[in-house]
């Protein structure tokens, strides 16, 4: 990597463009844990639900539709001080939670009631369904964690290995 260029690619102005709605890399990190802690959801629940439907659909004559549950009833609530528990460390400590979670609220992507974090009318069409859910779901995050681990400790042990030969002659 050529570090002239380090800055300009992963520094923060390089995040702030039009997809993304000048949020900062943290709020972008707490956009995505909080897309996956309730949208993920309840994608899943329409998708069992489309399934369940097909099935059933089979041994009826008429099919017949459902009512879809509303929107209050099948997006979970998301508890602020359990947030803060969990990616509070991650994600800035509480100033740079709390400042982060009002950038989202004032762009419609999440709502709070009380202490509560719910979902917010543009926040299910923010991200790819298709693209992120796989990736979170299947851990991919992990695989790719798991293997820049692996790839670190085989360069540590190449330059242990190669002092000691130095050391040697």
């Amino acid at each position: 990597m050529i570090r002239s260029v380090e800055h300009v690619v992963f520094g923060e102005s390089g995040l702030n463009n039009h997809n993304n709605i000048d949020l900062p890399k943290d709020a972008v990190s707490l956009l995505v844990v909080l897309w996956a802690l309730i949208i993920l959801p309840k994608r899943e629940r329409q998708a069992a639900r489309d399934a369940d439907a097909e099935n059933a659909q089979q041994n009826e004559m008429f099919g017949i539709d459902r009512p879809m549950p509303s929107a209050e009833s099948v997006s979970p609530l998301i508890s602020y001080k359990a947030l803060l528990s969990d990616f509070g460390n991650q994600l800035g400590k509480k100033t740079r939670l709390d400042g982060n979670l009002k950038r989202l609220e004032n762009h419609g992507l999440i709502g709070r009631k009380g202490e509560d974090i719910v979902e917010g009318p543009l926040l299910d069409l923010l991200l790819d369904y298709d693209v992120l859910a796989p990736r979170i779901l299947d851990g991919t995050l992990s695989a790719v964690l798991a293997k820049a681990r692996a790839e670190e400790a085989n360069t540590a042990e190449l330059s242990q290995n190669n002092s000691e030969v130095r050391q040697e002659t």
